[in-house]
């Protein structure tokens, strides 16, 4: 009896142990071991690492690279870009990656991957599926898609704030705000290349399908095809307010 009661509480015990290790990301954070992100749940968990969140240690350099297309939440957006108020109340909002406090400086390759069923509802600032990426950090080979990104000033596809490059991406999903909300970028000082957005972009001052501002940044080979308003001053195809702008069209 005490043989098989310790046999049946060892087998417990893994259960619980066990799940752990599975669904753990392979990949050590480095640069030539990057996190492999499979899943949502690895984006969520990559997420808190680089952010110091839900127990996970820091580790705002960690670089990773998709394996497959993401999926957060499904059927966000109705056929005609607007959010699907129905299945609202059922997404899980998402809490982008890197803050001001701590800016994501690693390396993330989207791997030609998307991320789709990005759900940000809320009036805070910095907000997009990274919320700050610092000089360092870079973001590449990425799609956006069926997500709904509004906030409060700074608001982008990829990133709310960004000093840092981000590289072939592009976005589709809707992304509203305040000041300072752009399709791929919100405010980026850093540079964007070969990116691209068709998604509507709503905000007040500073609104453009690739950025809103980027005085002292730079875009190159980008172009927009979605809708973009403003209610204020500085609202562009492009850029709200830019620095260099070059091969780009609307």
């Amino acid at each position: 009896m005490k043989k098989g009661f310790f046999a049946a509480f060892l087998c417990a015990l893994i259960m619980v142990l066990l799940p752990a290790a599975v669904y753990a990301m392979d990949g050590t954070g480095t640069e030539d071991n990057p996190y492999q992100i499979s899943s949502a749940a690895d984006l969520e968990e990559f997420r808190d690492r680089v952010n110091d969140e839900n127990g996970k240690t820091r580790n705002s350099s960690a670089c990773a690279i998709l394996k497959n297309d993401i999926v957060l939440n499904n059927d966000v957006l109705n056929s005609d870009g607007s959010l699907n108020e129905e299945k609202a109340s059922t997404f899980e909002e998402w809490t982008p990656i890197g803050t001001a406090s701590n800016p994501y400086t690693g390396t993330f390759d989207g791997n030609g991957k998307t991320i789709s069923g990005i759900y940000i509802n809320g009036g805070d600032v910095y907000k997009g599926l990274f919320g700050y990426i610092g000089e360092d950090g870079e973001v590449k080979n990425l799609g956006l898609v069926d997500s709904w990104i509004k906030g409060g000033n700074n608001v982008g596809g990829i990133a709310g704030y960004s000093s840092g490059n981000i590289e072939d991406c592009y976005n589709t999903g809707s992304v509203s705000g305040g000041n300072n909300v752009g399709g791929i970028a919100g405010f980026s000082y850093g540079s964007i290349e070969g990116c691209y957005n068709t998604g509507e972009v709503s905000g007040s001052i500073m609104v453009g399908g690739i950025a809103g501002d980027s005085i002292n940044g730079s875009i190159e080979g980008c172009y927009n095809t979605g809708e973009i308003s403003g209610s204020g001053i500085y609202v562009g195809g492009i850029v709200g307010a830019g620095g260099s702008i070059e091969d780009c069209y609307n």
